[in-house]
């Protein structure tokens, strides 16, 4: 059963300047919901839509990401996330892999709550679609996102499964300052961030000063750029319109069938899923 309180995640933020200096602290919380945990872990790194862009496909890794997050963490008496006994019992490689998610789940979480960032989108998913100008062996970035005033965030996120790492958070600062400017813009904020585990759940940011790297890499981008990246996988549910859609998660079973691409979609077993209503209405489900 869902608790009716609603937890609480500690963060420390280093760095941040101008607009941003006022959320400089050793030590702050803020209160989420479950139901906000589980959207960042469904949506972390995907553009607009594309969670639901592949039918069955899509509603098994929403169910995955939002499993993890049910599976794997835990809220204590006083209201903190702690680690569950599955996630402390894990194997090493298991761990790797969860603290991977956990670390770009609050990175999104943050980024929206902190810097008003609807997305932030995988680089090495999207940069694909841009012209992009990269010093060779360079490692980049996790993120770019693009928020509701306007201005370009860059994160790279680390998770861990336990204590704070400094050497992997150097590490992102290093990864989050190879993008030097966006649409000839530079970033609003480069931010290196780290979830990791004191006894519970905790949130580290770094906004490190500009310089540090000594071969930038520059993505050449425009916003319409950007935003057709959010649409496009609109567009692409909006096409296959024809097949029935699954509902989202927590109020449908799982039917099956084919759809057009070979993949198993719903049977027609007579009803219409309101995700498709909201497709044939030219609307995407959200």
């Amino acid at each position: 059963m869902l608790q009716s309180r609603m937890p609480k995640i500690p963060y420390r933020a280093t760095n941040f300047s101008g607009a941003f200096a006022q959320l400089n602290t050793n030590y702050a919380e803020i209160t989420v919901t479950w139901a906000q945990l589980v959207w960042a872990a469904i949506t972390a790194g995907k553009a607009a839509g594309d969670e639901y862009a592949y039918g069955i496909y899509s509603t098994l890794e929403r169910l995955h990401r939002a499993s993890m997050i049910r599976a794997y963490l835990v809220q204590t008496p006083l209201d903190f996330i702690a680690r569950t006994m599955p996630y402390q019992l894990s194997d090493p490689s298991e761990k790797t892999s969860i603290s991977f998610y956990l670390g770009m789940t609050l990175a999104k979480l943050f980024a929206e709550l902190l810097f008003d960032v609807p997305r932030m989108l995988h680089f090495a998913v999207y940069a694909q679609n841009y012209q992009v100008v990269a010093a060779v062996g360079e490692s980049r970035p996790d993120l770019i996102g693009l928020s509701n005033g306007g201005q370009w965030f860059v994160c790279e996120a680390k998770g861990r499964s336990n204590n704070f790492d400094a050497g992997a958070l150097d590490t992102a600062k290093e990864q989050a300052e190879q993008i030097q400017s966006i649409d000839n813009l530079a970033p609003a904020c480069s931010v290196a961030c780290q979830a990791y585990f004191k006894s519970e759940l905790r949130f580290r940011m770094d906004d490190p000063p500009s310089g540090r790297s000594n071969r930038p890499r520059t993505i050449k981008i425009s916003r319409s750029d950007f935003e057709h990246a959010y649409d496009n996988p609109i567009r692409t549910v909006i096409e296959l319109r024809g097949a029935k859609y699954c509902h989202e998660i927590c109020k449908q079973a799982v039917p099956w069938s084919e759809d057009r691409r070979g993949g198993p979609l719903d049977s027609g077993s007579g009803y219409e899923s309101s995700s498709r209503r909201k497709v044939r209405g030219g609307l995407c489900c959200s």
